[in-house]
C-alpha cells in the first residue's frame, strides 16, 4: 500500500467515487497505518472531519476511530487556548494603535478551514513595518512577554519571536519582511501591504492577505522546506483555492507571480496540490506559470520524493524503561575531551567541534531518546537543542523535546525575574546591596539568555548586616520562608541561606537568600566577603539594577560549589559547561594571579585544582602560559585538606555532616548552642518536619528524631 497516495485521496476536499471505492477495501491493519501517517503529518484532525461525513467512517477499526477523535479534541481544546491568545493579542495592538498584518497558520485556520482544531498554529505571525518594530516589542512585553534571543527553530525571515509567560500559550513572530533576505523571490514589503484587505479574526477587526497574495505567500515561504512539509502544504493549498473559488482571479495571481519572480515555485507547489490533494488549479494557470520543460521532471522528483518519505517508518521513539538512568547518564555524562555530547556544548563558541564530533553522535532514535534524556537531567537539554539545530540526523521528536525545554526555561525564569525586579528595586531604596549569584546571574550575563541555563532557584546574595532587614522586607513583598527553624532565628545566626517563595505566585521558582557564599560554618566565618563584593560587577536585571560577581570571584565560586556542595559528580555537567563559559566570555580579562591568591588566603585550593584542569580538557580551553604549573605548586591548607574529604566524602550521613559542621564552628559557646538546637529543636520545627499535628506524638518524634541519629552514627545512613 502506498500510504501516502492513499492518505491523499481520504483528505480530499470531494474525493472521487472511485478513490472511495478502492478505501472501502482498506484493511483494519490499512488503516491503522493512515491514521499514525496522519498524526505524525499534523493532519489527524482533517483526516477525523473529512471521514466523518463519508461512508468510509464506519469501516474504520475501533481503536482508529479513537485515535483520530483524541487527535481532533486535543487540536480542539489548543485551539481554545490559542484563540484566546490570538484576541488578546490584537486587542492590545489596537489600543496601542500598530497596524499588523496576520500571516500564517492563525488565517488559515480561522478564514480557511472555517475550524480552528483544523490547523492548529504552532506561532501567531504577524508583519509590520520598520517603524512599528520598537512600538510593537513595548506593547508586547507590557503585555506579558519575553523576547527570545535564539528566535524559535527554524527562522527562515529572520521573524523577532516574542514568548508570552503563560505556560499554554504559543510564541508570537514578528516579520519586518514576507521571505528570509536570501530567498530567490523579490517580494519588496510596501508591496505586500499594497494586498492587505480587512478581516474580522476573533471578533476584532485586522488586516490579512487578499486571495492571490494569500495563495502565493504560501507557495514562497513553504516550497522551500519540501519536501518535509509537502502533504500538509499541498492540502492547505487546496483549502484555499476551495475557499475562494468564486473570487480568486488567476490573472492576478499570474502576474502577482512574475512580479515576485516566484512563477516556477508556484507552479511546483500548485502542481503537487493538485495532484496529491485534488486542488482545482485550472490547467491554463499552470501551463503559464511552467518555465520550461524542466518543470514537470522537477515535479515528478519532488513529487516521488514525497512518496518514499511517507513510505519510511515512522521515527517513533522506543520505550527504553528497563535501563537505569543512572547508569546512562555514567556513561553519556563520563567527562572526558572524547565525549561527543560535549563536544557538541563546546560548538557554542568553536563550530570545528561539532564536526570532530559528528561521526560520534547518535545515528538510531534510540540512542538518540538516551541522549535527550541524559542532557536534560544534566541540564544541557535547550543548548544542545540550539546547537543541534541544522542537524539533519536529529529525529524531529528530540528536537521538539529540547526545544520545549528551552521555552519553559525561557518563559519560567524571565516571570521569576520579574518579580524578582520589584524586589531589587525595593530593597536597593532601603539602602540594602544585592548580588545576583550563579544560574541567573549567568543567564543574563554570560549566556545572554535566561532560557539556555535552566535553574531551579534564584540565589541572591545580601551582606550579613543586612540579611535580617532583606529578609523582613521580602516578606512583606509576599515572600516566605519554606521550612521552619530549629528555633526562631536559627537561621540567621547558624546557616548562609534561607529559601523563599512567593506566597501569591507559587509557580514562580524559589529564591534562596543568602549572605554567605558556602554553606560550611568554616567559610561563613572565614571567606574574605569584602573582597568578592569588592569586585562584583554591575548587572541589569528586568530593569532593575544589581551586581554580579566579578570574573575571578565566579570562578572561584562556581569550583567551590561544585566540589564542596555537590562533590563534583559529573552528573552536574551543567555547572562544569557554566565554568566553560565563563572561561570563554572573560578570556584574557581573567586576572589568574589575583584568582590564585585570594584561593590560597580562603582555603579554596582544592576546588580549583580539581576543576579547573577538567573543564581545560574536556572542553578544550587553552590555560595561559605557565598557570597549569602555577595552580599544580599551591598548597592547600592542612584545614582545608581535612575539611575538603569531610564535605567531598561519596556517603555523608545526617551524623557525619553534623559533626563535620560542628567541628567547623570557633568556639564551643557556638558549638553547644548548635548541638542543643539541632539535638533539642522547637516543638513548632518538629511538627513540620516529622509531619504531626497531635502535641501528644511530640516525645515520640524527638525519641525517633534521636535513634535517627545514632544510627548514622553507627553507620547506617538515612
Amino acid at each position: 500500500m502506498i500510504a501516502a497516495l492513499v492518505l491523499s485521496q481520504c483528505l480530499r476536499v470531494a474525493p472521487a467515487a472511485a478513490e472511495l471505492a478502492h478505501l472501502s477495501q482498506l484493511a483494519p491493519g490499512d488503516w491503522e497505518r493512515l491514521v499514525q501517517l496522519a498524526i505524525h503529518q499534523e493532519l489527524a484532525p482533517l483526516l477525523h472531519v473529512q471521514l466523518r461525513s463519508t461512508p468510509l467512517h464506519a469501516l474504520l477499526p475501533p481503536a482508529a476511530v479513537q485515535q483520530l477523535t483524541r487527535a481532533y479534541l486535543d487540536a480542539a481544546g489548543a485551539s481554545l487556548r490559542w484563540e484566546h491568545q490570538l484576541r488578546q493579542l490584537l486587542q492590545q495592538l489596537h489600543r496601542c494603535a500598530i497596524p499588523a498584518l496576520i500571516l500564517g497558520d492563525a488565517v488559515l485556520a480561522l478564514a480557511i478551514y472555517d475550524n480552528a482544531a483544523l490547523h492548529s498554529p504552532h506561532s501567531l505571525e504577524l508583519l509590520v513595518r520598520e517603524a512599528d518594530l520598537g512600538a510593537l516589542a513595548a506593547c508586547l512585553l507590557a503585555a506579558g512577554y519575553c523576547v527570545d534571543p535564539e528566535g524559535g527553530a527554524p527562522n527562515r525571515a529572520e521573524a523577532a519571536v516574542f514568548i508570552s509567560l503563560k505556560d499554554a500559550d504559543i510564541p508570537v513572530r514578528v516579520y519586518r519582511h514576507s521571505l528570509p533576505s536570501n530567498a530567490p523571490f523579490r517580494v519588496p514589503v510596501d508591496e505586500f501591504w499594497s494586498h492587505a484587505v480587512a478581516a474580522t479574526l476573533e471578533g476584532c477587526k485586522t488586516t490579512i492577505l487578499r486571495p492571490e497574495a494569500l495563495l502565493l505567500a504560501l507557495c514562497t515561504r513553504e516550497v522551500p522546506a519540501l519536501p518535509a512539509k509537502g502533504l500538509r502544504l499541498c492540502f492547505d493549498l487546496a483549502q484555499v483555492v476551495a475557499r475562494y473559488a468564486a473570487e480568486l482571479d488567476w490573472e492576478r495571481f499570474i502576474a502577482l507571480a512574475r512580479e515576485w519572480q516566484a512563477g516556477a515555485a508556484a507552479f511546483l507547489a500548485l502542481s503537487l496540490a493538485r495532484d496529491l490533494a485534488g486542488a482545482a488549479i485550472p490547467e491554463a494557470a499552470l501551463a503559464r506559470l511552467a518555465p520550461g520543460a524542466s518543470s514537470a521532471a522537477g515535479v515528478a522528483r519532488v513529487r516521488q520524493e514525497l512518496v518514499e518519505q511517507f513510505e519510511q517508518p515512522l521515527p517513533e521513539l522506543s520505550t527504553l524503561d528497563a535501563l537505569d538512568s543512572t547508569a546512562v547518564d555514567e556513561a553519556l555524562l563520563v567527562l572526558s575531551p572524547e565525549n561527543p555530547l560535549i563536544g557538541c556544548l563546546r560548538a557554542r563558541w568553536d563550530p570545528a567541534a561539532l564536526d570532530s564530533a559528528r561521526s560520534r553522535i547518535p545515528v538510531s532514535a534510540p540512542e538518540w531518546e538516551l541522549w535527550a534524556g541524559s542532557a536534560v537531567r544534566a541540564g544541557v537539554g535547550a543548548l544542545l537543542g540550539t546547537t543541534l539545530r541544522q542537524h539533519a540526523q536529529v529525529p524531529p521528536a528530540i528536537m521538539d523535546l529540547w526545544n520545549g525545554h528551552y521555552v519553559r526555561n525561557l518563559r519560567h525564569t524571565t516571570g521569576t525575574l520579574r518579580e524578582l525586579a520589584r524586589a531589587l528595586e525595593a530593597l536597593h531604596r532601603e539602602g540594602i546591596a544585592t548580588l545576583l549569584l550563579k544560574g541567573a546571574a549567568l543567564g543574563v550575563a554570560v549566556y545572554r539568555n535566561v532560557g539556555l541555563r535552566p535553574m531551579g532557584d534564584i540565589d541572591l546574595l545580601v551582606r550579613r548586616e543586612d540579611a535580617a532587614r532583606a529578609l523582613a522586607l521580602m516578606e512583606g513583598l509576599g515572600y516566605a520562608a519554606t521550612g521552619a527553624e530549629t528555633r526562631p532565628g536559627a537561621t540567621l545566626e547558624y546557616e548562609n541561606e534561607v529559601a523563599l517563595r512567593h506566597t501569591r505566585k507559587p509557580q514562580l521558582a524559589p529564591v534562596e537568600l543568602h549572605w554567605g557564599l558556602l554553606d560550611s560554618p568554616h567559610y561563613q566565618s572565614t571567606l574574605d566577603m569584602d573582597w568578592f563584593w569588592r569586585t562584583a560587577q554591575p548587572l541589569e536585571v528586568e530593569g532593575a539594577s544589581t551586581l554580579m560577581l566579578g570574573p575571578e570571584a565566579q570562578v572561584l565560586h562556581l569550583c567551590a560549589h561544585l566540589m564542596l556542595h555537590h562533590a563534583g559528580a559529573s552528573s552536574h555537567l551543567q555547572w562544569y559547561h557554566d565554568i566553560a563559559e565563563v572561561l570563554v566570555a572573560y578570556g584574557d580579562a581573567l586576572d589568574w594571579e589575583a584568582l590564585l591568591a585570594v584561593a590560597a588566603t580562603n582555603d579554596l585550593v582544592l576546588p580549583l585544582q580539581r576543576v579547573l584542569p577538567v573543564v581545560w580538557d574536556c572542553w578544550q580551553i587553552e590555560p595561559p602560559a605557565g598557570l597549569r604549573a602555577k595552580l599544580a605548586a599551591l598548597q592547600p591548607s592542612a584545614k582545608e585538606a581535612q575539611l575538603y574529604a569531610q564535605l567531598t566524602a561519596p556517603a555523608r550521613p545526617v551524623a557525619q555532616r553534623f559533626f563535620t559542621d560542628l567541628a567547623s564552628m570557633q568556639g564551643w559557646r557556638q558549638r553547644w548552642a548548635y548541638a542543643w538546637e539541632n539535638i533539642f529543636p522547637a516543638p513548632a520545627y518538629m511538627r513540620e518536619r516529622y509531619r504531626f499535628s497531635n502535641s501528644l506524638l511530640l516525645p515520640c518524634a524527638y525519641l525517633w528524631r534521636w535513634l535517627r541519629g545514632l544510627a548514622s552514627i553507627l553507620g547506617r545512613r538515612h
